[in-house]
């Protein structure tokens, strides 16, 4: 016989269960087994997966830029808190359609991927591609790692969330096991 208690908890479960974000609203396309194993710079503890298309462009001890087929872009920084960095936040939902936001660990870190569709104006006739990517990676202290994509359909914006997935970083203050 089900008590009072069981079913107050069945309930409560299925309560949380429905506030939070379904798995499938914030899936990716899987990482290619061909993708290439990326390491920005190898005195830094950080890997990636990228698509053959995405060739670096630019790198110095913390940025890090990739260009892909037709304008599609990627970028990694990682932010200590002491310089300039890429977004100080992640963009709102207001005015942004498709727009998803997944709060996931990736790499044992708390990871915030946003995902929308809108072609936006940065000036002197230029335009971003429409199907962006922004990720969030908290480490300790102040380091983050801030991720931006973009692409000009949803398999490119697909790709770049599974590229933010496939990152591992271990940032210099966490102590490893």
């Amino acid at each position: 016989m089900i008590s009072a208690r069981h079913l107050f908890i069945g309930v409560l479960a299925s309560m949380a269960a429905s506030c939070l974000p379904h798995r499938d609203q914030c899936s990716a396309s899987r990482i290619s087994p061909d993708w290439r194993l990326e390491r920005p710079n190898p005195s830094l503890a950080l890997t990636l997966r990228l698509p053959h298309e995405f060739e670096e462009e630019y790198a110095d001890e913390s940025r890090f830029t990739w260009m892909g087929d037709g304008d599609s872009y990627l970028g990694l920084q990682i932010s200590t808190g002491d310089d300039e960095p890429l977004f100080d936040k992640l963009p709102p939902s207001e005015g942004k359609p498709e727009y998803r936001r997944c709060v996931e660990r990736v790499s044992g870190l708390s990871a915030t991927i946003v995902t929308y569709n809108l072609r936006q104006d940065v000036g002197d006739l230029a335009f971003t591609q429409p199907f962006q990517v922004y990720a969030e990676f908290i480490g300790r202290g102040k380091s983050k790692l801030l991720f931006y994509g973009a692409g000009e359909n949803r398999r490119v914006q697909e790709q770049l969330v599974a590229v933010a997935r496939s990152i591992r970083w271990v940032d210099s203050l966490r102590v490893l096991p």
